[in-house]
């Protein structure tokens, strides 16, 4: 019996690492036992509360048919008695006050506050659930082939005249931000949000990539200059005014320059620090390359988690290209 319960327990542990059930759970997909504490609106955010369908209920009475026959009893008997007066006929009393009310029906209406269709509309249900994961993203390089799009090795070296574009995914209802850094002059590029997508609404949706630049629009493409390209990823659980896109800016389709000190303090001090991440509590998984003693092949892909519980508001991380001659 010990041999039987020996040799199944040998098949069960054989069977989680062909399954890679026994593997740690990716912290990108992972959900919390509690959910998080949020903190005290940074400087430079705004809090984006629950944004839900405000009801409005309105009230009114009608007086049923039946009400309105019992009245008419009442007037015609009332008008009938010897020992009122005629002013007493007219006058209702205490007593008719009270049944009359008892026969009134309350009729209710309902009107909905209309809502900004830009913004994105969160049940309560969704909103909790954004609260039982780490705040992360994943990012991917693409590269186009034939007129495909394909996962590029983002270690690589890349040359100049090679295009690429980003595919960016995060994993709870986010703003998301991508600014651009030109290494010689310092100057800053808002990428995304951007008006020729997502009519220029920073707003994402978990689990549902984008690509930047979209497809039918120009991808980047690298100058003759060598050296690193920059691009920070901010995604974050609060607005970031500074980065957001006015109307203006959208209708005349340009692309709006961030100054160093439109950044709220914390933000510029990581993007322009030489760390990747923000914070030690990020968590980096780079699937870029094929894990040894496997037959997986290598995604292509980086996933990057804060699993800080002091302060789980947003990522600041800093892709950094290399661009060779």
């Amino acid at each position: 019996m010990y041999r039987q319960g020996a040799r199944a327990l040998i098949f069960v542990l054989f069977a989680f690492s062909i399954l890679g059930l026994g593997q740690q759970l990716n912290p990108f997909t992972a959900v919390l036992t509690e959910p998080i504490t949020r903190s005290e609106v940074k400087a430079g955010r705004k809090r984006d509360t629950l944004k839900i369908k405000i009801l409005e209920t309105t009230t009114e009475s009608k007086i049923t048919a039946e009400s309105a026959k019992q009245n008419h009893s009442r007037s015609k008997s009332s008008s009938t008695a010897s020992n009122q007066t005629k002013s007493n006929r007219h006058k209702p009393t205490k007593s008719d006050q009270e049944k009359q009310e008892k026969v009134v029906t309350t009729e209710t209406t309902t009107k909905s506050t209309p809502v900004d269709s830009n913004t994105v509309t969160l049940t309560p249900e969704e909103s909790a659930l954004d609260l039982r994961r780490n705040i992360g993203i994943k990012y991917q390089v693409l590269a186009e082939k034939d007129g495909e799009l394909h996962p590029d090795n983002p270690n690589r070296v890349y040359h100049s005249g090679e295009s690429f574009r980003l595919k960016i995914e995060a994993n709870i209802n986010a703003n998301l931000y991508l600014v651009a850094e030109d290494a010689r002059t310092g100057e800053r590029r808002l990428l995304f949000p951007n008006y020729k997508y997502q009519r220029g609404v920073e707003r994402v949706r978990p689990f549902s990539p984008i690509v930047v630049p979209p497809l039918g629009q120009p991808a980047f493409t690298l100058d003759n200059v060598p050296g690193e390209e920059r691009i920070a990823v901010i995604c974050s659980r609060d607005e970031i005014p500074a980065l957001q896109l006015a109307p203006v800016e959208a209708a005349s389709g340009v692309i709006k320059l961030v100054a160093s000190r439109a950044l709220p303090p914390d933000i510029e001090k990581t993007v322009g620090s030489q760390d990747e991440a923000g914070s030690r509590d990020f968590v980096i998984i780079d699937e870029t390359e094929q894990k040894a003693g496997t037959n997986k092949p290598a995604e292509l892909g980086v996933y990057v988690v804060n699993t800080s519980k002091r302060d789980n508001e947003e990522i600041v991380y800093v892709i950094r290209l290399k661009h060779g001659d």
